[in-house]
């Protein structure tokens, strides 16, 4: 494999990582657009995360940049394959100046994204917009329950998004319990329906 032979000449893991990170999510966007209609809802989960992960990967580097963490941009871009998101759309809001303009080329393209990022331009947060996507694509396919097809994927992946979902928060209530922590302190960091808070 190209990559691994890449690795073994410069010994850059993040990059062989990405590397192989994209081809594997590309191979499986590839595999889903064959199955057509049957992997709508499955195509459409994928999209959403991938279009997070390769925002939060956007929002890291402007910070990183910011903050001369980074003299440069890497040779490769991190972005995977697969999402709603462009690719010229992502290297254009990288390379813009303000975060507001950054956050508006991007929400244009996702409308989800609208306020968590309009949120990040203002104060810069990248954890906490990425636990506002987190929680905006899980209860998207939380509500697969209710608009999804009955005897399609759509129940599946509305089941699995509520067991990581119920997995994630009792581990950060585990977590905070072990340190001692507040339960009150802890409600920034749980992913709950607004409805069940």
């Amino acid at each position: 494999m190209d990559a691994f032979a890449t690795f073994e000449r410069d010994g850059n893991l993040g990059q062989f990582e990405s590397t192989i990170t994209a081809a594997h999510t590309g191979w499986v966007v590839g595999e889903l657009d064959d199955l057509g209609s049957e992997a709508v809802d499955l195509r459409a989960s994928l999209a959403r995360s991938v279009d997070e992960t390769n925002v939060i990967a956007l929002l890291r580097l402007r910070s990183a940049l910011s903050r001369r963490e980074m003299s440069k941009l890497p040779d490769v871009a991190p972005w995977l394959p697969g999402g709603g998101i462009v690719t010229s759309t992502l290297e254009s809001a990288l390379r813009q100046a303000e975060d507001t303009e950054a956050a508006a080329l991007l929400s244009a393209s996702a409308r989800y994204l609208d306020s968590p990022l309009e949120a990040w331009s203002r104060d810069g947060d990248v954890a906490r917009t990425q636990r506002a996507l987190e929680q905006q694509r899980v209860l998207n396919e939380i509500s697969l329950f209710r608009r999804g097809d009955p005897s399609g994927i759509a129940i599946p992946i509305a089941y699995v998004a509520e067991l990581a979902l119920e997995t994630r928060n009792l581990r950060v209530l585990a977590q905070g319990a072990a340190l001692g922590t507040s339960p009150g302190d802890l409600d920034g960091q749980l992913l709950l329906p607004k409805a069940r808070r």
